[in-house]
């Protein structure tokens, strides 16, 4: 039987067109929704049957030719270049593909367009306008496009917009508008992608995916899609063949470095990041040589080597210092923190997540001060001061809702739990356990060990007073929980009592 989420689905990708349903419907008898599902990027092949198809089979494609043969010279020729966007654009992009200087001419032929039911404008009021087509009509206008013989030429173009957007964007990452940018990426995520692709078939991809790699690292670890961006940097540094391009791979392999590290692949982390410090220093980068001994310590006190972790640090440090890189000497204060919590030296660790702290909320770098206090929370449950803790944990809640980073609330989701179990609400430490193990399998990041010594004994504890049973019941039902649900619940556990 079909399930009707499946048809749904299909509805869906059909746009809603009623003939696109009923060609796609009469296909059922055949092939399974799946089948169908899988070939509706060729759907004129599917729905109308190929040059075989009845005449009233084939209306869905004489429908679009005619609204394409009544449009002015340029008008079709901006429908086709469209087509090369995925979820749709904005105004300065489709006036990049349609190499224009003059933005109001692209958007007279836009609202001709829209007027003529071949594009549909999506409103934000966060955001400027996105212009995108059906993806029916999407897909005719790609065919046209392919046909015209100009098709590499625009998705160059489309292949260097996002790539100058992706670098932007990289940049704006760690300062006051992080929370614009990170949307930004978002919305142009499925561009972004479609990018990366196309520098399988063009001239120059090979540097253009190393550099689109080295961009949006930070991008897939905030989003907590680690997976995904593990695989475009194994793809863009195997596409990259050749002499290596001393700034290109050594900013490629530091990115890759910094993904493996977050999903627990400490020693080919270690072994990417060396790589980068050795072509880093071959360039005398100090900027470079500086992320590359941080990704080094950080894969170096990961795998247990706490004083060389320590060493590389301090190098580290002393160039974010002297070329005065604020975000590089909180994100480093924060790291030798983690070792010297690690170590024991809890003094000295308290120390050095308070300065980082004090740097991030100066630059207003808020994914950075979220992750300082969270850990600056993990040590206060360490040394017994709860109440602090709970405060520091809100304001964590706080940052990661504004921000909407998806990495960082495992995170929340695991200290909080650990709060629970050292105040004794153990039920409430199981169900936030499970809550944090559920985000933890869907993000693919892995629990460094410094924190798996925070919260295992804690855990232990929750397990041993409430028994086995009853444990696993709450943690189940903490797994059970949407992200959302979870993270409203915590606040609401972590609100001070009226």
């Amino acid at each position: 039987p079909v399930r009707v989420a499946d048809l749904a689905a299909q509805i869906r990708r059909l746009d809603g067109i009623a003939l696109a349903i009923e060609l796609a419907a009469a296909r059922v008898k055949l092939l399974a929704v799946e089948e169908i599902r899988a070939r509706l990027d060729d759907r004129f092949r599917l729905l109308t049957g190929g040059n075989r198809a009845l005449p009233r089979h084939q209306t869905l494609l004489t429908t679009l030719q005619w609204s394409h043969d009544h449009l002015a010279d340029e008008e079709q020729r901006l429908l086709r270049q469209l087509s090369v966007f995925a979820g749709g654009c904005t105004l300065a992009a489709a006036a990049r593909i349609a190499e224009s200087a003059d933005e109001y001419a692209v958007l007279e032929l836009l609202t001709h367009l829209h007027d003529k039911s071949l594009l549909v404008v999506d409103r934000d009021a966060h955001a400027p306008p996105r212009y995108r087509m059906l993806e029916t009509v999407r897909q005719y206008a790609r065919e046209r496009l392919n046909t015209a013989g100009d098709a590499a030429a625009v998705r160059d173009r489309h292949l260097q917009h996002f790539l100058s957007f992706a670098e932007e964007a990289s940049e704006q990452l760690s300062g006051s508008q992080q929370q614009a940018w990170h949307a930004r990426l978002q919305q142009e995520q499925e561009n972004l992608l479609a990018a990366h692709a196309w520098c399988e078939h063009t001239a120059g991809g090979g540097q253009a995916g190393l550099r689109l790699e080295a961009a949006l690292a930070p991008y897939w670890v905030m989003s907590a899609q680690l997976e995904r961006g593990y695989r475009l940097a194994h793809a863009a540094l195997a596409r990259a063949v050749g002499p290596a391009n001393g700034p290109l791979h050594c900013g490629a392999l530091a990115a890759l470095a910094r993904i493996e590290g977050f999903m627990g692949r400490y020693e080919d982390s270690l072994q990417h990041a060396e790589q980068s410090l050795a072509l880093a220093r071959s360039l005398d980068d100090a900027n470079a040589i500086a992320a590359a001994l941080t990704l080094q310590a950080s894969a170096l006190h990961s795998t247990g080597q706490h004083t060389l972790a320590l060493a590389q640090f301090d190098a580290a440090l002393e160039i974010a210092r002297k070329v005065g890189s604020k975000n590089r000497i909180g994100a480093v204060l924060n790291n030798v923190a983690e070792v010297h919590r690690s170590l024991g030296n809890l003094a000295a660790a308290e120390r050095h997540y308070e300065e980082s702290i004090g740097i991030a909320r100066e630059s207003q770098n808020l994914a950075r001060l979220a992750v300082a206090v969270c850990n600056l929370a993990r040590l206060s449950i360490a040394v017994g001061k709860l109440d602090r803790a709970r405060l520091l944990l809100l304001e964590c809640h706080e940052i990661s809702i504004v921000v909407g980073l998806l990495g960082l609330g495992r995170h929340l989701l695991e200290v909080t739990a650990g709060l629970a179990a050292a105040l004794g609400d153990h039920r409430s430490a199981a169900r936030f356990y499970g809550a944090a193990q559920a985000r933890k399998r869907a993000t693919g990041a892995a629990r460094e060990p410094v924190d798996e010594a925070f919260i295992s004994p804690l855990v232990a504890r929750s397990q041993a007073e409430l028994g086995p049973a009853a444990f696993a019941a709450a943690d189940a039902a903490g797994q059970a929980l949407g992200y959302d649900l979870a993270l409203a619940e915590i606040r609401q556990w972590l609100e001070p009592s009226a």
